[in-house]
């Protein structure tokens, strides 16, 4: 069994933004200030 199956480890987003808000949306990262990865929806 994984990891995220035996739920040790778990996954997050830091927020979902549009594609126009792409640049906005690395920021958070880029400061240290987050505690997941951005979401860029595919359309």
């Amino acid at each position: 069994m994984g990891l995220v199956e035996e739920g040790r480890l778990r996954t997050g987003t830091a927020g979902t933004f549009p594609r126009a808000q792409a640049a906005r949306a690395h920021e958070p990262g880029e400061t240290d200030r987050t505690t997941g990865k951005p979401a860029l929806p595919v359309e």
